[in-house]
């Protein structure tokens, strides 16, 4: 029986992550390229190669949907963290939406300031996400916490961008 539930539970990982991937890679070909904006504000030199950022972005939304897929295919779950389960799922929600509207405010709409203060917001929708969910799943937390690094690090980025630092 147990093996059924976890053969069940990667099932939900892997739907949610192929689920979050397409929806990302959907958005990112509806937006004019990054080069666009990055070539208009000469930024190269200030960072990291391209395709690893692309890379760490596509990665973290695998996991975002990973792990609420994972979260929301546990069975047997206390009440009180049931409550905590869907608080986690609709803060890692807004996280994921505040992320990709930060995309296309960005690099469809150049509006720099505004998408990074989205950002942090969404940073802030996240980590209460990961706070929820530590009585819920670890596993889900253990991806929660790579995904919150990569947020923060792109967040990071784009500071020292802005900045021209």
């Amino acid at each position: 029986m147990h093996k059924n539930i976890d053969k069940i539970n990667k099932s939900w990982f892997s739907a949610g992550a192929v689920l979050f991937l397409v929806a990302v890679v959907f958005l990112k070909y509806q937006m004019p390229p990054p080069h666009v904006l990055l070539h208009s504000i000469q930024c190269y030199e200030r960072l990291p190669p391209l395709w690893l950022l692309g890379l760490l972005w596509y990665g973290s939304y695998a996991l975002m949907g990973g792990a609420l897929g994972h979260t929301l295919s546990l069975k047997h779950i206390s009440c009180e963290n049931n409550g905590s389960r869907y608080l986690g799922a609709f803060l890692l929600l807004l996280a994921a939406i505040l992320g990709a509207v930060w995309y296309m405010l960005l690099f469809g709409k150049q509006a720099v300031l505004f998408s990074w203060l989205l950002m942090g917001i969404g940073l802030a929708m996240l980590g209460g996400g990961v706070y929820v969910w530590t009585r819920v799943s670890k596993m889900a937390v253990v991806c929660l916490i790579g995904v919150l690094f990569v947020h923060i690090l792109l967040w990071i980025t784009q500071l020292f961008v802005m900045l021209h630092i």
